[in-house]
Protein backbone atom coordinates (compact mmCIF):
# COMPACT_ATOMS: atom_id res chain seq x y z
CA UNK A 1 0.00 0.00 0.00
CA UNK A 2 1.13 3.67 -0.96
CA UNK A 3 1.63 6.24 1.37
CA UNK A 4 -1.01 8.23 1.80
CA UNK A 5 -0.54 12.03 2.57
CA UNK A 6 -1.72 14.24 5.43
CA UNK A 7 -5.36 14.60 6.12
CA UNK A 8 -6.51 18.20 5.19
CA UNK A 9 -3.42 19.15 3.24
CA UNK A 10 -3.12 22.74 2.96
CA UNK A 11 -1.67 23.50 -0.29
CA UNK A 12 -3.59 21.54 -1.95
CA UNK A 13 -6.86 22.99 -0.59
CA UNK A 14 -5.13 26.33 -1.05
CA UNK A 15 -4.96 25.25 -4.73
CA UNK A 16 -8.76 23.65 -5.22
CA UNK A 17 -9.37 27.13 -3.69
CA UNK A 18 -7.61 29.29 -6.38
CA UNK A 19 -8.70 27.28 -9.35
CA UNK A 20 -12.50 27.99 -8.16
CA UNK A 21 -11.77 30.98 -7.93
CA UNK A 22 -10.50 31.55 -11.56
CA UNK A 23 -13.32 29.57 -12.70
CA UNK A 24 -15.47 31.60 -11.12
CA UNK A 25 -13.91 35.07 -12.35
CA UNK A 26 -13.96 34.05 -15.71
CA UNK A 27 -17.51 33.04 -15.73
CA UNK A 28 -16.68 29.80 -17.60
CA UNK A 29 -19.59 28.10 -19.53
CA UNK A 30 -18.19 24.70 -17.92
CA UNK A 31 -18.22 25.58 -14.22
CA UNK A 32 -19.82 22.36 -13.52
CA UNK A 33 -17.47 20.48 -14.54
CA UNK A 34 -14.62 22.11 -13.32
CA UNK A 35 -16.54 21.88 -9.57
CA UNK A 36 -16.15 18.06 -10.30
CA UNK A 37 -12.81 17.69 -10.44
CA UNK A 38 -11.62 20.21 -8.14
CA UNK A 39 -14.25 18.85 -5.68
CA UNK A 40 -12.54 15.27 -6.31
CA UNK A 41 -9.20 16.75 -5.40
CA UNK A 42 -10.68 18.36 -2.33
CA UNK A 43 -12.10 15.21 -1.29
CA UNK A 44 -8.81 13.41 -1.69
CA UNK A 45 -6.71 16.17 0.05
CA UNK A 46 -9.46 16.48 3.36
CA UNK A 47 -9.09 12.22 3.17
CA UNK A 48 -5.67 11.97 3.52
CA UNK A 49 -4.76 11.60 -0.65
CA UNK A 50 -3.61 9.06 -2.57
CA UNK A 51 -0.47 10.59 -4.71
CA UNK A 52 -1.26 8.93 -7.68
CA UNK A 53 -4.70 9.55 -7.48
CA UNK A 54 -4.01 12.91 -7.05
CA UNK A 55 -1.45 12.74 -10.36
CA UNK A 56 -4.50 11.20 -12.06
CA UNK A 57 -6.50 14.12 -11.43
CA UNK A 58 -4.26 17.27 -11.52
CA UNK A 59 -3.58 15.72 -15.20
CA UNK A 60 -7.73 15.16 -16.10
CA UNK A 61 -8.07 18.72 -14.78
CA UNK A 62 -5.51 20.83 -16.71
CA UNK A 63 -6.72 18.65 -20.04
CA UNK A 64 -10.16 19.72 -19.22
CA UNK A 65 -8.80 23.65 -19.39
CA UNK A 66 -7.40 23.20 -22.33
CA UNK A 67 -10.06 21.66 -24.13
CA UNK A 68 -11.85 24.46 -22.59
CA UNK A 69 -9.89 26.71 -24.32
CA UNK A 70 -8.10 28.23 -20.93
CA UNK A 71 -4.78 28.11 -20.34
CA UNK A 72 -3.27 26.10 -17.08
CA UNK A 73 -1.86 29.60 -16.23
CA UNK A 74 -5.61 31.05 -15.97
CA UNK A 75 -6.35 28.77 -13.58
CA UNK A 76 -2.95 29.77 -11.52
CA UNK A 77 -1.30 26.24 -12.37
CA UNK A 78 2.00 25.22 -14.40
CA UNK A 79 1.48 23.92 -17.59
CA UNK A 80 2.90 20.47 -16.66
CA UNK A 81 0.80 19.23 -14.11
CA UNK A 82 3.80 17.00 -12.94
CA UNK A 83 5.32 20.51 -11.75
CA UNK A 84 1.81 20.85 -9.60
CA UNK A 85 1.89 17.57 -8.27
CA UNK A 86 5.64 18.45 -7.65
CA UNK A 87 4.56 21.30 -5.30
CA UNK A 88 2.17 19.71 -3.65
CA UNK A 89 3.78 16.38 -2.44
CA UNK A 90 5.35 16.92 0.73
CA UNK A 91 7.82 14.59 0.08
CA UNK A 92 9.08 15.96 -3.23
CA UNK A 93 9.01 19.76 -1.32
CA UNK A 94 11.14 18.25 1.22
CA UNK A 95 13.75 16.59 -1.12
CA UNK A 96 13.81 19.82 -3.02
CA UNK A 97 13.04 18.53 -6.30
CA UNK A 98 10.81 20.08 -9.12
CA UNK A 99 9.31 16.75 -11.00
CA UNK A 100 8.85 13.69 -9.61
Amino acid sequence: MRTRWSRFHSSGLSLCRKVDRAVARLDHPERGTFASLTNALEFQFEQGADPETVRHLLHALISFARSAALSPEQLGLAEDPDDVFARLSPKLRRAGRTKP
